[in-house]
């Protein structure tokens, strides 16, 4: 039974959810996050956003990609509860609604993360989202809500660059240039060598 907290039944349901259902959802996003800068027309004449902005009209063209995500992650929270991967899985849910613009869905499911949530970290990943989907929404008082929460938890170094970047993103998106400027300066020796980095650094 998902519902049993047995050895044998929390370990079954660990490996299923996150062979069967978790990694093929989030390999699928990874998948759809590649394609959806690869397609992205930038305006170099304009200041760039420090972070791609969340376009359904864009994302339509990684719509089946995301519709995998979610059918796939959705069998996390619906068959296996007593697994370790039922809070991954829902970000993964919430990522994907707000890619699809479908921001009132998204927000739902990110704060229901935060609710329900068993692990921390999953939990602060989820806010982080919470936050960025509060910036594309231009719900500015609650992006900065969050972000005043999220400032005070113990983040691993991975939620600590990700909350970096929106909180940077967010200052932009409201024109406060240089304290954006300043995040983001403590925010380049977080950041790995790729493409999406020399972006940010001509942003």
């Amino acid at each position: 039974s998902q519902y049993s907290t047995g050895r044998l039944s929390v370990g079954y349901h660990n490996l299923t959810a996150k062979y069967n259902a978790y990694v093929i959802a989030r390999d699928k996003m990874k998948e759809a996050d590649i394609a959806f800068r690869k397609n992205r027309k930038e305006d170099y004449n304009q200041l760039l956003p420090i972070l791609s902005p969340l376009d359904s009209v864009e994302a339509r063209s990684v719509d089946a990609l995301l519709q995998d995500v979610i059918k796939k992650a959705s069998l996390v929270p619906d068959r296996h509860q007593n697994s370790r991967w039922v809070d991954n899985a829902l970000v993964l849910i919430g990522r994907a609604r707000l890619y699809k613009g479908q921001f009132t869905d998204g927000i739902e499911t990110l704060r229901y993360v935060n609710a329900k949530g068993r692990d921390e970290e999953d939990k602060h990943e989820g806010l982080i989202w919470l936050m960025r989907a509060y910036v594309e929404t231009k719900d500015y008082n609650s992006a900065l809500s969050v972000a005043e929460f999220l400032r005070s938890q113990p983040l691993n170094d991975e939620n600590t660059r990700n909350y970096y970047l929106v909180k940077a993103y967010l200052h932009q998106q409201k024109q406060e240039y240089p304290l954006a400027l300043g995040i983001l300066e403590e925010t380049f020796s977080l950041l790995p060598k790729s493409e999406e980095t020399a972006r940010i650094h001509f942003a």
